[in-house]
């Protein structure tokens, strides 16, 4: 007998790229919200993981863990962790300290606003591997169970070439249940 799936769940890559389709798709109102209309620039560089030279303001996110419900019948229930890193780089340690925090805000609203039925929409989504004209396909509506901003964490900033640079970290938690 050929070999199948008990499951058709797809874990973290899906709402990795929904998580980021949302920001590309939001991140300008949430910046205009944080500093006012255009005072914040726009995120440049989108991630799923570290770049040796990334430009400025960076984004990237990426899963840290994901845990299964022993308890759970008939689905794979999990309970993932994800990081979203924001880098800002200025000329000023002080502006970069404010900064940081501003880009956090910001996206701390993105994730507390956004609807969680606007994770299962097909997004586009500008990512240099995926080509032009992507779009995400979307979560199975109803796998979605919860996604909370459950910190801020910042790293301490430091020089780099000429520049300050500061990252500020969200941890992201989220509640999936598939069948």
């Amino acid at each position: 007998m050929p070999w199948s799936s008990v499951y058709q769940a797809r874990y973290t890559k899906p709402i990795v790229r929904q998580m980021m389709a949302v920001v590309q798709r939001d991140q300008r109102a949430a910046l205009d919200f944080v500093g006012g209309a255009g005072v914040l620039p726009s995120i440049v560089a989108y991630q799923l993981a570290p770049l040796s030279t990334p430009q400025f303001p960076a984004l990237m996110i990426a899963p840290e863990r994901t845990a299964f419900d022993h308890e759970a019948v008939g689905s794979r229930h999990s309970a993932n962790r994800f990081y979203l890193a924001i880098a800002v780089t200025n000329h000023n340690r002080q502006v970069t300290a404010e900064l940081i925090q501003d880009y956090v805000l910001a996206m701390d609203a993105v994730f507390n606003t956004v609807p969680l039925s606007d994770f299962s929409l097909a997004l586009p989504l500008a990512l240099p591997h995926l080509g032009p004209g992507f779009n995400t396909s979307g979560l199975t509506g109803g796998i979605l169970k919860e996604l909370f901003v459950a910190s801020h964490n910042y790293d301490e900033i430091r020089i780099k070439r000429d520049q300050f640079s500061g990252i500020g970290i969200l941890e992201l938690l989220v509640d999936l249940e598939e069948a």
